[in-house]
């Protein structure tokens, strides 16, 4: 993921607000895009779309 990439999805993800049973999820995500950590975004991606699946 590159930088600068990566700072504008974080804003994206900032301009929303979420339920609160995500907002964690949600905060994990995003220091995860700040940090380039691909794995740690790809799993908490991942938990979120279950998540969402089941209807939070």
């Amino acid at each position: 993921m590159e930088f600068d990439a990566a700072d504008e999805a974080a804003a994206k993800l900032r301009e929303f607000s979420y339920p609160a049973e995500i907002e964690a999820d949600m905060q994990a995500l995003l220091e995860s895009v700040t940090n380039l950590d691909v794995d740690e975004v790809q799993r908490v991606a991942g938990r979120l779309s279950e998540e969402m699946a089941n209807g939070v």
